[in-house]
C-alpha cells in the first residue's frame, strides 16, 4: 500500500495573447467615443409569459446532472472470500459495483490480524480503499454511500436484550493513516480480532460520529446466512429486500446456486 499523498492539480491558465482593445477582424475600428447600444432584456408582459420564458431558459442551459456518490473506476474494492465462494463473489462485485476496480483476495483460517497487515504491505492497494470482509455478497447495485457509511451491528441475544458489535461483516472504507494508528493502539499485536480492530479504528476514523445500526431482524441493509440448513424462503426474501447477504464457508454451500442465479449463472 502506497503511503504517498496526492494534491489537486491547479487549473491551467488559458494560453494565448489578449486582443488589443478595439481590434476587429475584417472591418473598421469604430471611434473610441462612439456610442454603443446596450441591449435590454425583454420583459414578459404576463405571469404566464414569464413562467414560459424561465422554463425555456432552464431547458436551453443544457446542465448535466451528475449522480451524487456514484461509483467510479478510481474506487478500489478488496473483496475477500473463502476458496469456494471467491469466484462468485468476484463476479457479483464486478457486476454490482462497476466500474470500480475489484481485487479478489482468498482468505482461509488465518487470523484477521494477518489479513490487515498483509493488505498494508501490498503495493497494488492504494492508501484508501474499500475492504469487503469474507463472503459478503451485494444483492443490488451499490454506490459509494453503501460502502463508506459508518455502521455497527445490533444482535438480539434474548427477547429483550441487544448487544452491539463493531464487526458488522459489511464493506468498510479503510484509510492507511488511520489503520496504522489503530495498529499502534493494538500494540502491533498479531492476534487481534476483527471486533477489536474495528472498535479502535472507528474511534479514530469516525470520532464523534453517530453510526448507523444494522441488523438481521430490521432494516434493509443485511441478512446473514450462516447455517448449513437455511430456510430457503427467507434466503429468497433476503435477496429481494436486503442490500447485502453475508455468509460463512459452511453457510455458502447450501445457497450458492440461488446466489449464482442472481448474477446470471449457475
Amino acid at each position: 500500500m502506497n503511503k504517498t499523498k496526492t494534491t489537486q492539480n491547479e487549473t491551467p491558465k488559458a494560453a494565448g495573447n489578449t486582443p488589443a482593445a478595439g481590434a476587429s477582424i475584417g472591418g473598421n475600428v469604430p471611434p473610441a467615443d462612439a456610442e454603443k447600444e446596450t441591449p435590454t432584456a425583454e420583459v414578459p408582459e404576463t405571469e404566464d409569459a414569464a413562467e414560459a420564458q424561465a422554463t425555456a431558459e432552464v431547458a436551453s442551459a443544457k446542465t448535466e446532472i451528475v449522480p451524487v456518490l456514484t461509483m467510479c473506476k478510481d474506487v478500489v474494492i478488496v473483496v475477500c472470500g473463502t476458496p469456494e465462494a471467491l469466484p462468485l463473489l468476484t463476479k457479483a462485485w464486478k457486476q454490482k459495483a462497476a466500474p470500480a476496480v475489484i481485487l479478489p483476495r482468498e482468505v482461509g483460517s488465518a487470523p484477521f490480524a494477518e489479513l490487515i497487515t498483509g493488505l498494508l504491505a501490498e503495493e497494488e492497494i492504494p492508501d484508501t480503499f474499500v475492504l469487503v470482509p469474507a463472503n459478503c455478497f451485494p444483492t443490488h447495485r451499490v454506490n459509494l454511500a453503501d460502502l463508506m457509511v459508518y455502521r455497527i451491528r445490533r444482535k438480539l441475544t434474548s427477547p429483550v436484550s441487544w448487544v452491539e458489535t463493531s464487526d458488522t461483516r459489511l464493506p468498510v472504507l479503510l484509510e492507511a493513516t488511520a489503520v496504522l494508528k489503530t495498529l499502534e493502539l493494538l500494540d502491533n499485536d498479531d492476534t487481534f480480532t476483527a471486533e477489536e480492530f474495528f472498535e479502535k479504528y472507528n474511534g479514530i476514523a469516525h470520532a464523534g460520529e453517530l453510526p448507523e445500526a444494522v441488523g438481521m431482524s430490521f432494516g434493509s441493509t443485511v441478512a446473514f446466512a450462516d447455517m448449513q440448513t437455511p430456510c430457503m424462503a427467507k434466503v429468497a426474501e433476503a435477496l429481494l429486500r436486503k442490500k447485502f447477504i453475508c455468509t460463512t464457508a459452511e453457510g455458502f454451500t447450501p445457497i450458492k446456486e440461488r446466489l449464482a442465479l442472481l448474477y446470471g449463472g449457475k
